[in-house]
């Protein structure tokens, strides 16, 4: 039983993460000049979930399920801002309903700010 919670949850955090994708790419295409999507990985593994490029300016994009984000949870975000020190941000999107500043240049927002929920 308990395995087919556990495959739920992981379905149900997959549509999630493809509904908030497909939320980003309506956002983005609302921007102007038009916000182009990119992955960004190192060869160490550090990773950012999206990195928005509008112009001249870029910010780095982590999604989370926690409800709780702390500075652990930006380990991506902070290799990506020394990897770019010219990037805008650092933009954290939780499950939680707090505005937090985690860093610097990095903020945590709750997924509903984004979304406009």
């Amino acid at each position: 039983m308990a395995t087919g919670t556990t495959v739920s949850f992981q379905l149900a955090e997959k549509s999630d993460q493809l509904i908030l994708t497909w939320r980003l790419k309506v956002l983005a295409g609302l921007f102007t000049p038009q916000v182009r999507l990119y992955y960004w990985r190192t060869v160490k593994g550090k990773e950012v979930d999206f990195v928005m490029e509008w112009g001249r300016k870029a910010a780095a994009v982590e999604v989370k399920l926690t409800a709780s984000p702390n500075h652990g949870d930006c380990e991506g975000l902070e290799a990506f801002l020394a990897a770019h020190p010219e990037a805008s941000a650092g933009i954290l999107i939780h499950t939680g309903r707090e505005i937090k500043r985690l860093g610097q240049k990095i903020v945590a927002l709750p997924w509903t700010v984004v979304a406009g929920v």
